[in-house]
């Protein structure tokens, strides 16, 4: 459980044993989408990124210890049935590993509030800076000065 945890709270967005090149390209495709134009808004389009990384992460990190249990004893049961072994699967990993599923769930919450912070903060910087725009415009236009 410590290298999960580490995993979590790591100040390094991609861990070493996460693809760089995949980040790379998760990073840009997701900057592309935002459209950031000014330097502020690029650092707070950063960090929703590297957060919803983190945030996909906590995901895969879940899906993997359910996944592991197909492997455990409670996996090796034959219930007679796939769909009711794999959702009585799922039940006793999650008995078993209840405390690591609520740490993931509390990290989840934690990132998806930075992630809704900072979209919220990068919708209003835009909406600054095109209102901002705007009026320019408009003043050009009726030749009064900025």
């Amino acid at each position: 459980m410590n290298a999960l945890r580490r995993g979590l709270t790591a100040s390094v967005v991609v861990l070493p044993s996460e693809d760089l090149a995949a980040y790379r390209k998760f990073s840009d495709e997701y900057l592309a989408g935002l459209a950031p134009e000014t330097f502020p808004e690029r650092q707070c389009a950063q960090t929703i990124i590297d957060t919803q990384w983190r945030l996909n992460r906590v995901r895969s990190l879940e899906e993997g210890v359910l996944a592991l249990g197909h492997n455990s004893p409670s996996g090796q049961r034959d219930w007679g049935h796939p769909e009711i072994h794999a959702a009585l699967t799922a039940v006793a990993v999650f008995l078993e590993h209840s405390q690591a599923f609520v740490n993931l769930s509390m990290h989840e919450q934690r990132l998806y509030r930075i992630l809704t912070a900072a979209s919220r903060s990068l919708e209003n910087m835009k909406a600054r800076r095109l209102a901002a725009r705007e009026q320019h415009n408009l003043n050009k236009m009726l030749g009064v000065p900025d």
